[in-house]
């Protein structure tokens, strides 16, 4: 549609016009990964230059709308949860106890994952489970034969919190939770840390874990929902302790190495 008289008279720019009509192109009409037309046939088709559509198309790709690549029509992107990621990882970094109000949506949002997991999860989806619980069993192992494998056991504890959020079958759950990666990475860390003042070990978080993704296997909601529980306040705990005490990892790892013992771990 081309950009009318009585619009120019109400101040819309041919800028405002392409993007309004492209945006509802992108998202009412064209499927993920469907490419637009080229940028000559829009500019004929709205009546604007292709300086325009290339300018409104820019704006679209910053809204991770659109994918742009050199020499390639536009391609209409797949919903992302990467603008929401970076908001709430530059939350956390401005507040570090920020990671306390992400226990509580976690606790909200996870829950009812694992519980639409027991329900829902298929073959696939269980063996996404099981893949991020052999990973990060051998990192624990690492771990506990004092190879440094804490960013190991983190990446595989993601994953497995995004395997579980995917398993639910609630795509919108799926990525409101796979929008928390960064932050719960920061989460991750402050529970590790908290862990340090607490008489529990790497494998104790582990069989968490593995309660939760044992009792999604087995179909059984609500006892899945009452280990994420548990899960999750044990994590809540730890973060706490973490904050409150102000105790590093590496001021945890010189005190336990003076009295012979290990650094005791805690994951989300």
């Amino acid at each position: 549609m081309v950009l009318s008289e009585a619009s120019r008279a109400f101040g819309v720019t041919a800028l405002d016009h392409v993007l309004g009509e492209l945006d509802r192109i992108v998202i009412d009409e064209l499927a993920p990964g469907t490419k637009l037309p080229a940028e000559a046939d829009l500019a004929l088709r709205f009546g604007v230059s292709r300086l325009t559509i290339r300018e409104a198309l820019k704006v679209l790709a910053g809204q991770e709308l659109v994918e742009l690549r050199a020499g390639a029509r536009a391609k209409v992107s797949a919903p992302s949860s990467r603008s929401l990621a970076r908001n709430l990882d530059i939350f956390i970094r401005r507040d570090p106890r920020a990671v306390l109000e992400l226990s509580e949506l976690r606790m909200g949002l996870e829950v009812q994952a694992a519980g639409l997991a027991a329900q829902n999860a298929t073959r696939a989806g269980l063996a996404s489970l099981d893949n991020a619980l052999v990973k990060m069993r051998r990192a624990a192992e690492e771990y506990a034969n004092g190879v440094d494998a804490e960013e190991s056991y983190h990446k595989g504890d993601l994953e497995f919190h995004e395997a579980l959020a995917a398993a639910s079958g609630n795509r919108m759950l799926a990525i409101v939770l796979m929008s928390l990666e960064e932050a719960m990475r920061a989460s991750f860390v402050h529970s590790f840390r908290g862990q340090f003042t607490r008489k529990s070990t790497l494998a104790d978080r582990l069989g968490l874990h593995e309660r939760v993704a044992e009792l999604v296997a087995a179909g059984d909601a609500r006892a899945a929902t009452a280990a994420m529980t548990t899960l999750l306040a044990v994590s809540e705990r730890d973060i706490r302790a973490a904050l409150d005490t102000g105790v590093a990892p590496l001021a945890a790892a010189a005190s336990s190495d003076q009295t012979g013992g290990k650094p005791e771990e805690s994951q989300g």
